[in-house]
């Protein structure tokens, strides 16, 4: 099976029965439910940038804050080392590593995978997001993996030295881990990014307010020509085949029409972000749909979201990077302490600095926006629903010949969406092939899986 989703839910990556893009789940920082429902005043999802920065924030602010995080590890997929110093040699930040929040109801009750429970007075949703993918021929084969997994299995695994990764999609981020694959040993044969460079000329005034951007651009410039990659601009994938162990891999030009194949032993793909908003819409929280990319994000002012003492940072707001996720760290963890009853002035300079990443992170959705619509060209051969095997020739059929139009219908009459990743890989393809609403493959009252007998204890093993 091929390593995919990197979020831990399509199970289609085990190796010796751990998943890379998770470690081993052992050893949780203070192990003791009823300890943990003590210091719980103030809780802290996700201890990525976003977690972290608002975690640090609001303990500098006097607040016990626990925080929970599904990996062994803090820091994310970006690991900042400055960050994760400071969270775990802080006195008031709890770290509970390795533990999923399964659950969440509207009066902020917590349901967590080692049996606690919680209800804090205050939380702060820091879920970040997953790897998105439009779908092409071939993308359900083994060795087919999104970016993100890629970077998980580099980070947990390696890679074999020599491998030969093509890395495809759309957006800054493959540049990222095309150098982070190659430092690793990979052989990354080019980077296929479907986004012409043209496309920032009319963004040019917010990219030059940006010269850390800017900075960071080129040092990645330097690293790919360092590794001797090849940059493929305006270039798209086309389709995936196998061929004789390995994959044959067909990108595509646009303007000139010209195509381009490889032989590689992985693909890496990515198409942007979906943010992950289940926890949030289970909470009550208001969302809308982000015009820019057609996700689902946390509808919020200052990081409130309309759910009371729930507050949001991060990605589930509308993906940004790093640098964004961790300033709208510390305006959530500043703005939930307030909320708290703490006297904590917010800095005008934190809101204008958050402002000014949004209107970065804008221009780069701009840039890489995919056009609703973006399934109308994709073979009815091609499979839709990864984990039912489901092709968009049969949804298409459904919709025709049955009448369906919503994802519930979709799904009772085909499958797409019942699988273990519960619509989070096709969910956004299965929405547009539909012309309808996603927000629906967001609601899941079972946030991730648990074993059973969470079920029949009631929450507690």
């Amino acid at each position: 099976m091929s390593v995919f989703c990197g979020i831990g839910v399509c199970q289609a990556c085990v190796v010796d029965g751990e998943r890379p893009c998770l470690s081993r789940r052992s050893g949780a920082v203070g192990s003791d439910p009823h300890a943990l429902e003590r210091q719980a005043r103030l809780v802290v999802i996700g201890a990525g940038p976003a977690g972290l920065s608002a975690a640090i924030a609001a303990a500098d602010a006097g607040l016990d804050v626990v925080v929970v995080d599904r990996g062994a590890r803090p820091g994310g997929a970006r690991r900042p080392a400055a960050l994760i110093k400071r969270a775990e040699q802080h006195e008031r930040i709890h770290l509970r590593l390795g533990v999923d929040v399964w659950r969440a109801l509207p009066d902020r009750t917590l349901h967590l995978t080692d049996g606690a429970e919680l209800r804090p007075a205050a939380l702060i949703l820091a879920t970040g997001a997953y790897d998105r993918v439009v779908p092409f021929p071939g993308w359900e084969l083994p060795g087919v993996i999104t970016v993100g997994g890629a970077q998980a299995q580099l980070k947990q695994h390696g890679v074999p030295r020599g491998q030969r990764i093509l890395v495809a999609g759309r957006g800054p981020l493959l540049q990222v881990a095309a150098a982070g694959l190659a430092a690793g040993g990979a052989h990354v044969v080019a980077v296929a990014d479907g986004v012409p460079l043209r496309k920032w000329f009319g963004h040019w005034p917010v990219v030059a307010r940006s010269p850390r951007r800017l900075l960071q651009a080129a040092w990645l410039r330097f690293l790919l020509l360092r590794h001797g990659l090849t940059l493929l601009p305006s270039h798209e994938l086309i389709a995936a085949d196998a061929a004789g162990g390995a994959l044959r891999v067909t990108v595509g030009s646009s303007p000139k029409g010209l195509t381009k194949t490889f032989d590689v032993d992985l693909l890496a793909v990515g198409d942007g972000f979906t943010p992950q908003v289940e926890l949030a819409i289970a909470l009550g929280a208001a969302t809308r749909i982000d015009p820019r990319d057609g996700s689902v994000v946390v509808v919020e002012r200052d990081q409130r979201t309309t759910a009371p003492g729930v507050f949001v940072a991060g990605e589930a707001a509308g993906v940004g990077g790093a640098d964004q996720a961790a300033a709208m760290g510390i305006l959530a963890g500043l703005a939930a302490a307030r909320h708290l009853g703490v006297e904590v002035q917010i800095p005008a300079r934190l809101r204008r600095r958050v402002a000014s990443l949004r209107r970065f992170a804008d221009a780069l959705h701009d840039v890489t926006r995919i056009d609703p619509g973006f399934t109308a060209g994709v073979a009815d051969s091609t499979i839709l629903c990864r984990c039912e095997g489901v092709t968009f020739g049969e949804a298409r059929a459904a919709v025709a010949d049955l009448g369906v139009d919503d994802p519930r219908s979709l799904k009772l009459v085909t499958r797409v969406g019942m699988g273990a990743c519960q619509g989070r890989l096709c969910g956004g393809a299965a929405a547009d092939l539909l012309g309808a609403d996603p927000t629906p493959y967001q609601h899941r009252p079972v946030a991730v899986p648990v074993p059973l007998a969470l079920f029949a204890s009631g929450g507690h093993e």
